[in-house]
């Protein structure tokens, strides 16, 4: 896990990345953030994947199979298949007013708690 911000460039993203992604919360920011980008990339297997990300302060409210995501993207093993990769762009942002927390789940819904059946590669740009 890596949160390093391009320095240098003139450009004030971050980058955040999970090499292996679970059901247990990673706080991306404690304060307000805009996503940009989103790489997702499912190792192997044939298993069903989630993004989930949670707009909390700290990301200590957030309990898999409890709590709703304010966004989510369905990793469809069926359609996507396996050792795949999507990319997902958001040109005007999706905003977080307090925070970022994500996490995984091996199953769609809401509120599913498993973990993924692969290794489930993340990475955030954001502002």
């Amino acid at each position: 896990m890596a949160d390093k911000q391009t320095q240098g460039t003139g450009i004030s993203e971050h980058i955040f990345v999970s090499e292996d992604l679970e059901r247990d919360p990673l706080v991306v920011s404690t304060g307000p953030v805009t996503l940009y980008s989103v790489y997702l990339f499912q190792a192997s297997g044939s298993a069903d994947s989630g993004l989930k990300c949670y707009d909390v302060a700290g990301g200590t409210a957030v309990t898999a199979g409890t709590t709703s995501p304010d966004f989510t993207i369905f990793w469809d093993a069926s359609v996507w298949g396996s050792s795949a990769n999507r990319r997902f762009e958001f040109p005007q942002g999706i905003t977080f007013a307090n925070g970022l927390a994500i996490l995984a789940s091996g199953q769609k819904g809401k509120t599913t708690s498993g973990d993924p059946g692969a290794s489930f590669i993340v990475k955030l740009i954001y502002k």
